[in-house]
């Protein structure tokens, strides 16, 4: 807004020159006897004639100069009132901003964060106490969640051996002792794995069964 001040001053002070100057043209002119005008016969009649188109055209240049200059004072108080209007409606801006903030006013753009809203994005990280990061989690105790692939075997008290073909084997396998299928006998309840030309026994009817 400063700048436009200072613009219309400048214009004004171009339309008084003008001014200054129409004015000095009209008042300072030759004398009609500068040209002659006074003598006798036709130099006489010459001159006059000369001394009426000076004048006639020293008006018509002050009677332009003075509508230039009266374009500039038009334009310099256009100006002015343009600028007193910015500086109303920046006066009224800032008035309605100090009424939404008594304590004090200050620029909106640069105001400071309220101290009782937080930043989302610069809002320190939430305790491990009270909220845990899924990927930061440390692992669940084996003794609340055990994990599957994890998990020791199942001891051998918990799985009965399979009644259908008696106890499971407690001495080296058959086939480090020697044994030849079709030849040698199975023992009972070895499990030794039945061969094509070995038929599978038959298992133990249990009681109960019909």
């Amino acid at each position: 807004m400063e700048s436009l001040y200072a613009l219309a001053a400048r214009l004004d002070e171009a339309s008084a020159t003008l001014a200054a100057v129409a004015h000095a043209a009209t008042v300072a002119g030759p004398a009609p006897t500068a040209f002659g005008a006074d003598g006798p016969g036709r130099p006489g009649d010459l001159g006059r004639a000369l001394h009426r188109q000076w004048v006639t055209a020293t008006d018509n240049r002050a009677r332009e100069a003075r509508a230039a200059a009266a374009r500039l004072a038009a334009a310099a108080s256009a100006i002015r009132d343009a600028a007193d209007r910015y500086a109303d409606t920046d006066a009224a801006a800032r008035h309605r901003l100090a009424a939404h903030t008594p304590d004090r006013h200050t620029d909106a753009w640069s105001r400071p964060a309220a101290p009782d809203v937080a930043d989302p994005w610069s809002r320190p990280a939430v305790p491990a106490r009270d909220v845990a990061d899924p990927w930061s989690r440390p692992a669940v105790p084996a003794r609340d969640v055990a994990d599957a692939w994890s998990r020791p075997a199942v001891p051998a008290r918990d799985v009965a051996d399979d009644p259908w073909f008696g106890a499971a084997p407690t001495a080296a396998p058959l086939h480090a002792a020697g044994f030849r299928a079709g030849v040698d006998t199975v023992p009972a309840g070895s499990g030794f794995p039945f061969t094509a030309d070995l038929p599978p026994r038959v298992p133990r009817p249990r009681s109960g069964d019909g």
